[in-house]
């Protein structure tokens, strides 16, 4: 179940330009890494359901799997904030970030000014 969670929070869709204006995205075999090809096409029929524009898996700037318009420039809103609590909540959950950790712990000063 977590490679299809890891998958959908893994999830791009291109949004500045219409299409990628950087180096081509390297492709590579999922079962190669380690991601369960069965599981993928679960996750591309899951997504089905959803509708969306487009899904990119990506692991360490090589695309896993992707299905749909992936070069098409998509209005997404918020999403990046969506992401990111997800991307959070896994760290907390496997121990990475503690929540208990006050601004002090973690060497950071607030009282500090701003730089204009």
């Amino acid at each position: 179940m977590r490679p299809i969670v890891f998958a959908f929070i893994s999830v791009v869709m291109i949004t500045f330009g219409d299409v990628a204006s950087a180096q081509p995205w390297k492709s590579v075999d999922p079962s190669s890494v380690g991601w369960s090809v069965e599981q993928l096409k679960a996750a591309q029929d899951y997504a089905a359901s959803l509708k969306p524009t487009a899904v990119m898996v990506v692991q360490n700037g090589e695309v896993i799997a992707s299905w749909g318009e992936v070069s098409r420039k998509v209005y997404i809103a918020s999403v990046r904030k969506s992401l990111l609590s997800a991307l959070y909540g896994i760290a907390i959950s496997e121990g990475r970030i503690d929540l208990g950790s006050t601004l002090a712990d973690l060497g950071i000063d607030d009282k500090s000014p701003v730089l204009a």
